[in-house]
């Protein structure tokens, strides 16, 4: 068996930075300086490139209470995201130790594995996957706003594809419109839900789905889905314990200009109902693809805004902890093998960075429905290094790392083998 340390690489949404010197594409004027900010990153573009470029922001000590946003991005990326991090000051070196030049109104190439690969952060506070701005910050109650403490920074990365023979100007804008502490009396946050286990295979069609708890009464403002060019459809249900459809909140099939599912009146998601979501791909190319940030992989995300704020449900997260985000869901497989067959596959599955995760992830997606919940407890003990109990071991040795979450997993494992698909 091999034990794999799954590194989730959900920055392929492209993201807004605070503006240092004004480019005018006549996208979109800044807001009045006592009602807000705006928020820009400009960077030409050669020809046939595509890239993940990153670039850092500190948040003035007031901080800011995002009530709503307007975005614009020049043509060449189709969706906008700004994060928040739990840095204090600029980094000046990426996780794995790499001096980059980060100074404030500088941009820079995020690293080969995108920008959450190379980069700490703890949330989203805003985004677009629509170039004429509609945003994930719909509108919010008076009184109801998106927080970003006051001296903290922000990451913002852009996406970009240049598919022309010539050098594009790429530039990207947020206006953040604030409201004052004194006026603030609920917190909102979006939801931020990634599967990664996904694998379509060469010439082929495939699904990925998952399903997420809601831990407390929540008001979801809006809903939209994020896929890639092989995804054809994405649906996003409420569903009761027993998985009985209690609403819709999303259905789509674009990967482009993905329409926002507007809720008038907001949709009342109640504590211990979940959100089931999925999307389905047709894969035409000699390859099979997996989860990744370019567009040479796929994605499978559900967002929406939402108040008043939970870290665990917007994360759909083992706990309200970043590095927790994503591990708290129960994946459903599209196949047909049952327990011992599925169980046989973990054990034979290799690292993702030896085969970009095809063989772990054809675990999940070749599982049966029937499975799911044991099949999730071992894909989550694999993927994470046996509950971060190895965390240790795996960095003494692969043999180590091996042994340490051969044993810790096991018991999900036996629990896999005897499950059945009825």
């Amino acid at each position: 068996m091999s034990p794999v340390k799954l590194v989730v690489t959900a920055g392929a949404l492209a993201l807004v930075g605070a503006c240092s010197e004004s480019h005018d594409h006549g996208l979109l004027p800044p807001p009045p300086v006592d009602q807000g900010v705006q928020l820009q990153m400009v960077a030409a573009l050669a020809p046939g490139v595509e890239t993940e470029r990153c670039q850092f922001f500190k948040v003035p000590a007031a901080g800011y209470n995002i009530s709503r946003e307007e975005i614009r991005f020049t043509n060449g990326s189709h969706h906008v995201l700004l994060f928040t991090t739990p840095y204090a000051d600029i980094p000046t070196k990426d996780r794995f130790g790499n001096p980059v030049n980060t100074a404030e109104g500088q941009w820079f190439e995020c690293g080969p594995n995108g920008p959450t690969a190379h980069w700490e952060v703890n949330g989203v506070v805003g985004g677009s996957q629509n170039h004429d701005g509609v945003s994930l910050l719909g509108q919010l109650p008076a009184g109801t706003a998106l927080k970003v403490p006051g001296g903290s920074v922000l990451l913002m990365n852009t996406h970009y594809i240049n598919a022309t023979a010539k050098v594009i100007d790429t530039d990207a804008r947020i206006n953040v419109y604030t409201i004052p502490d004194a006026q603030v009396q609920q917190e909102a946050g979006i939801l931020f839900f990634y599967n990664p286990f996904i694998r379509v295979p060469a010439n082929g069609k495939g699904m990925a789905r998952a399903v997420c708890q809601v831990h407390q009464d929540i008001n979801l403002v809006n809903g939209q889905s994020h896929m890639h060019k092989r995804g054809i459809k994405q649906e996003t249900f409420l569903v009761d314990a027993q998985g009985a459809v209690a609403d819709t909140l999303f259905k789509g099939t674009n990967w482009e200009d993905v329409p926002m599912q507007k809720n008038e009146p907001v949709k009342v998601l109640k504590a211990g109902q979940f959100i089931d979501y999925g999307c389905q791909y047709q894969n035409n190319e000699a390859r099979s693809v997996t989860q990744g940030l370019s567009t040479q992989d796929e994605m499978c995300m559900f967002v929406g805004l939402y108040y008043p704020r939970h870290r665990q449900t917007e994360l759909c997260g083992l706990s309200d902890q970043w590095d927790d985000a994503f591990f708290g869901a129960r994946w459903v497989g599209n196949g047909v093998k049952n327990g011992i067959d599925t169980a046989a596959c973990f054990m034979a599955a290799k690292f993702p960075e030896q085969d970009k995760g095809d063989s772990l992830y054809g675990c999940v997606v070749d599982s049966c429905a029937g499975i799911s919940a044991p099949m999730s407890d071992t894909a989550r003990c694999l993927a994470t290094q046996g509950m971060a109990q190895c965390a240790a071991a795996c960095e003494t040795s692969a043999e180590a790392c091996q042994t340490c979450v051969g044993a810790k997993c096991r018991p999900a494992l036996q629990a896999l083998a005897s499950a059945s698909c009825q």
